[in-house]
């Protein structure tokens, strides 16, 4: 088949494995297989030259719509005469990305409702970061489920199990900013976990240096 009759299907979108869909001259027939797993992954597959959408088109469309659920970015399909980057996309998914529910939702809203603070969620939070610095800072056991950016102040509001906790910037300072439905402003609590273990540490260290 001439170049000049193939036009091209085309899927790209930027945090997943390109997928490639190929077909049989019948249009009955679709594999799905990774390829490249670069940011901008583009994948592609001649069909022959038509303006008629052909069978694999729904079913490609199906397909990311199902992935659109699994990525903050949006996804691309193109049906093109080149396989160029440059192509305009001939349909476009949203991203359809939902993060789980989580507890003490209450807390959040009522914070979100004053008009001192913009509070957004972040996606994909460290939160084995958090938990690690709040045993270690603070001595706090808690179970981190889904952090919120707070600004200004650029503050981070950890949701735990056990209700919300506030992180300043410079991750010295916590709070309880309440639990379920009931808001609180709890005290800045320092770091001084930390550092008096810190200490206790060099103080033995002397000890043993010493004699």
């Amino acid at each position: 088949m001439e170049s000049g009759h193939r036009r091209y299907l085309m899927t790209r979108h930027p945090h997943f494995r390109a997928l490639e869909y190929s077909c049989t001259s019948q249009y009955d027939r679709i594999q799905k297989f990774s390829t490249m797993s670069s940011l901008s992954s583009l994948s592609t597959s001649t069909l022959p030259s038509s303006y008629s959408i052909p069978a694999i088109y729904p079913a490609a469309t199906l397909q990311t719509e199902e992935l659109s659920t699994q990525t903050t970015q949006p996804l691309y399909l193109y049906i093109t005469p080149s396989p160029d980057l440059s192509a305009r996309p001939s349909y476009a998914v949203p991203s359809r990305f939902t993060l789980p529910p989580h507890p003490h939702g209450s807390v959040i809203e009522a914070i979100t409702a004053s008009d001192d603070f913009k509070v957004r969620r972040d996606r994909q939070p460290p939160l084995k970061d958090y938990r690690n610095w709040f045993k270690v800072y603070w001595d706090i056991i808690a179970n981190p489920l889904a952090t919120y950016s707070l600004s200004p102040g650029r503050s981070t509001l950890v949701v735990c199990d056990e209700g919300v906790w506030e992180i300043n910037e410079d991750i010295d300072y916590c709070r309880f900013r309440g639990k379920e439905d009931h808001l609180e402003d709890g005290p800045w609590i320092y770091y001084d976990h930390y550092l008096s273990r810190n200490e206790d540490e060099e103080e033995e260290e002397e000890d043993i240096y010493f004699g």
